[in-house]
């Protein structure tokens, strides 16, 4: 598994793949802006009703918590624009293009983790002080406030969903490419189906959809709000993404084989998840994923 993970990280960042997640992202997310914005009071007054049942106690402890997730997110977001504003033409100019994209999401991981570890330090400090601040405020204004933040993960969360879906539309030359690149012998099999992946991928999605506004209010528990987000994208990634490498290059009978080892199918699709915690480099995460599957995949079928 390590090696296929190591090849994986590699075919990800390559310029090409790199290259077209910024294609497919970038208007996604314009496009979810705009609907975020159009939509607005909508989610506001859902996410509000959401939790309007909770005490205020749990609102302003939990409330503190997603504030500080949320801090730490945009700490990671705007120092990393500054340091690609000021010094992005140099290192593009004495950087080769391939240690270029290594160096980009070591920053990246490199500002989530010192962000991390500064929040954590100042932890009780941070976390008493947001908290007392929300305790000035009447507790109709805090629950608007914490409603705006669960609005924006409503927003991410279809923007996350979105992707998922426009991501299975390229993925057959994808692997076409994958395949040339690293196994050219392997063949494609002639009685794949392609309106099972497609049904499969609808399902979830819609599933997905569900969930995320069911279980809305259990953001507010700290922990397993971020267990329960990844469980989710988890969940997500994991039937359609394998179906759709297995339903390309397996036969019926390798594919029913395949399916047995559950736990490296559904720990592929975790490692890919854990990227949609990290700004930027979570519009790699679908491909990450399918790159796994792919590469795991073709290991199981030579074993066999």
């Amino acid at each position: 598994m390590k090696s296929i993970v190591i090849r994986s990280i590699k075919d990800v960042l390559s310029w090409e793949i790199v290259k077209f997640s910024l294609m497919i992202g970038i208007p996604l997310a314009i496009l979810w802006i705009f609907l975020g914005y159009i939509f607005w009071p909508v989610m506001v007054s859902f996410a509000y009703k959401s939790i309007s049942w909770i005490p205020f106690s749990i609102v302003k402890a939990n409330g503190a918590f997603i504030t500080l997730f949320f801090i730490w997110f945009q700490a990671v977001t705007v120092s990393f624009a500054l340091i690609m504003a000021f010094f992005n033409v140099p290192i593009y100019r004495y950087v080769s293009k391939r240690r270029y994209e290594y160096l980009i999401i070591s920053i990246i991981a490199g500002l989530a983790v010192f962000w991390a570890i500064v929040i954590v330090l100042n932890w009780h400090t941070l976390f008493v002080g947001i908290e007392k601040i929300l305790t000035w405020f009447p507790f109709q204004t805090v629950d608007e406030a914490i409603s705006w933040l669960l609005a924006i993960f409503l927003v991410y969360n279809f923007y996350i969903l979105s992707f998922f879906l426009l991501v299975l539309v390229y993925i057959d030359p994808f692997l076409d490419a994958m395949r040339e690149k690293h196994y050219p012998d392997l063949k494609s099999v002639p009685e794949s189906s392609h309106i099972a992946v497609l049904g499969t991928a609808v399902r979830d999605a819609a599933l997905f959809a569900l969930f995320i506004l069911i279980f809305l209010p259990f953001l507010f528990i700290p922990f397993l709000n971020i267990a329960l987000q990844l469980f989710l994208w988890t969940w997500l990634y994991k039937e359609s993404y394998f179906l759709s490498v297995c339903a390309k290059f397996c036969t019926k009978v390798e594919y029913k084989k395949i399916k047995s080892h559950k736990f490296s199918i559904w720990m592929i699709a975790l490692f890919a998840s854990l990227l949609n915690f990290l700004p930027v480099v979570n519009i790699l995460a679908p491909f990450f994923a399918i790159n796994m599957y792919f590469h795991w995949i073709v290991k199981q079928k030579e074993r066999d």
